[in-house]
């Protein structure tokens, strides 16, 4: 009976957290969850004399802390999102309190405007295609140089409607721009078309990282079955640029590698510069000519000796995804984590618990059991449905719903 009440609790609570967060705005605010969880335990405990004032008090403080750490939050279906104005113009994007990307004023900011222009220094395209448009950047140097066809394909629809709002340029509001809401492999299956360009922005999900169940699908765009697809997009004069920030040389090596075999049929040419946005851009493709790359000034970039970049073993498949780690073990310190909790858990449990003995009874081991097949159920159902429809708040409440009923 107990523990059908846990159940019926934990159901309610999901349903509640779906409703008020469906509804986005101001009702999608952590500060509404937690106001109406406090309500209905106020409510419980309506008649408690003491046990009310003192959660009366608590709720107070825990609403306002919230409010606080809360303010000028914008809730996206992957991200909690702040944004300001930098000193030259630009706005800036911190998803999950790290800084995400900046909608730019490429006339305050020479330097990374010619670091947007490197791609078409190689080609005059028609059609492009940008994989990861953000808040636009991509979007505006193509329009900048008289693209006359646009698909833009971006996975959070909030960070596509603060580009509308406050990029400098204003990239979506031309009518040869066309916004697609999708994650970027996604698209690339659904898609038949060819392009002169396809652009892979920085795709990378930042704070989206896990030790248990989320997944980082900006890495399965850089596997060697994703850049061979981009490749197999390309027109018979196309070019795939692909630029990041690699957080050192090594990891730099790793991504070249990837695209030199994907790319291994066709021209290919890599530059390194500094870490302003991104380090990295490699450009390859059947339009991509010997002239083009002899003729560019590369005061901003070093070229690339592809032969002679260190070779990489375990390269990212779709079989195994994982661009951040260099071999195929689990790293150390979720290991370490790992250990610390369940010596925690441990500990509190025989220290808390007056009855050890219960501990250690048929009874236990079918709940810790349960609890084990819970967890394990609900990693494997997350994982599986966020490759599909995306990490969103929408597939954990349906996979935590459809457990708990079950």
């Amino acid at each position: 009976y107990a523990y059908g009440l846990d159940l019926a609790g934990a159901i309610l609570g999901v349903i509640f957290f779906s409703v008020l967060v469906s509804f986005g705005g101001v009702l999608g605010s952590p500060v509404i969850w937690f106001l109406v969880i406090g309500v209905a335990v106020l409510w419980l405990l309506r008649e408690s004399g003491d046990k009310l004032a003192k959660v009366s008090a608590c709720l107070v403080i825990v609403v306002c802390l919230i409010g606080v750490s809360a303010k000028d939050e914008i809730w996206s279906p992957y991200y909690s999102i702040k944004t300001k104005e930098s000193d030259n113009k630009s706005l800036l994007i911190y998803v999950n309190q790290f800084f995400f990307q900046e909608a730019l004023d490429f006339d305050e900011n020479k330097v990374v405007k010619w670091k947007y222009l490197l791609p078409y220094h190689f080609s005059n395209p028609k059609n492009v295609l940008v994989l990861g448009s953000g808040s636009g950047n991509d979007v505006a140097t193509a329009n900048s140089v008289g693209v006359s066809k646009i698909d833009a394909v971006e996975i959070d629809p909030v960070i596509v409607d603060l580009g509308k709002k406050y990029h400098p340029r204003s990239p979506y509001s031309n009518p040869n721009v066309k916004v697609y809401i999708d994650d970027a492999r996604s698209f690339l299956n659904k898609s038949e078309e060819k392009y002169d360009m396809i652009i892979l922005g920085t795709l990378d999900s930042h704070a989206l990282l896990s030790a248990r169940s989320t997944v980082r699908l900006d890495n399965f765009i850089y596997t060697l079955d994703s850049l061979v697809e981009v490749k197999n997009h390309l027109s018979d004069t196309g070019l795939a640029i692909l630029q990041f920030s690699a957080p050192n040389e090594e990891f730099g090596a790793r991504l070249l590698k990837i695209a030199s075999k994907a790319f291994s049929d066709i021209p290919i040419v890599a530059y390194w510069g500094n870490n302003n946005l991104f380090n990295l851009a490699v450009i390859a493709g059947p339009g991509l000519t010997e002239k083009a790359i002899e003729s560019l000034d590369t005061n901003l970039f070093v070229r690339l000796d592809i032969p002679k970049v260190k070779n990489i073993s375990n390269l990212p498949t779709d079989d195994w995804p994982y661009l951040y780690l260099s071999e195929r073990s689990i790293p150390e310190h979720y290991l370490i984590a790992i250990g610390i909790l369940l010596l925690i858990s441990i500990v509190s449990i025989f220290a808390l618990i007056p009855k050890r003995k219960v501990i250690l009874s048929r009874a236990s081991a079918n709940f810790f059991l349960l609890g084990a097949a819970f967890l394990l159920l609900e990693t494997k159902s997350i994982t599986s449905l966020s490759l599909l429809f995306g990490s969103t708040w929408v597939v954990n409440s349906f996979v935590f719903g459809s457990i708990l009923v079950m």
